[in-house]
């Protein structure tokens, strides 16, 4: 039988190949949703062409403001898993390691860098977990912040185009 210290650093490696697992599964997911909602946008936006009834593009420009919903609900579920990586790389201690969750926030998700951080000097975990609760919840997005600015005005952008053909043509 392994060393409790061995045993903790055991599943402290466990804990974090699920966390990686998890968000995998969970940014595939996320793909795969965006994909069937714009393959429905384009689908009808070719019937609304084909048809010569514009106005079904009306129905059509739901399809960006889904994908921004998607969008914000997909980064409220990948948050805690996120956190958790982030969380389990700062507990392993090494110190000196680019670890992965820590390498991809820092340059992939810069906003959520300090926001991670200031949840990990929390003494406790109720303390963590209610200032992880806090930070997932909707009010938190800024949708035009500066990482979000170009596509969320391209998904508007999208959604105006779809809403103004029909009333000029």
């Amino acid at each position: 039988m392994l060393k409790p210290e061995f045993q903790l650093q055991f599943i402290l490696e466990k804990e974090i190949a699920e966390a990686f697992s998890t968000y995998r599964m969970q940014f595939t997911l996320f793909t795969q949703l965006l994909t069937v909602v714009a393959v429905a946008n384009v689908t009808i936006i070719g019937f609304a062409i084909s048809s010569k009834n514009l106005n079904i593009l009306f129905i059509g420009s739901a399809c960006p403001i889904l994908i921004l919903l998607i969008k914000i609900r997909s980064e409220q579920l990948m948050f805690p898993i996120v956190y958790s990586a982030y969380h389990l790389e700062q507990k392993l201690g090494f110190k000196n390691i680019d670890w992965l969750a820590g390498t991809y926030i820092s340059t992939f998700v810069e906003s959520h860098d300090k926001i991670l951080w200031q949840i990990n000097q929390k003494k406790t975990q109720e303390e963590r977990m209610a200032f992880l609760k806090e930070r997932c919840r909707v009010r938190h997005y800024k949708l035009f912040s500066k990482q979000r600015f170009i596509s969320s005005s391209f998904i508007f952008l999208c959604c105006a185009i779809q809403l103004f053909i029909p009333l000029y043509v």
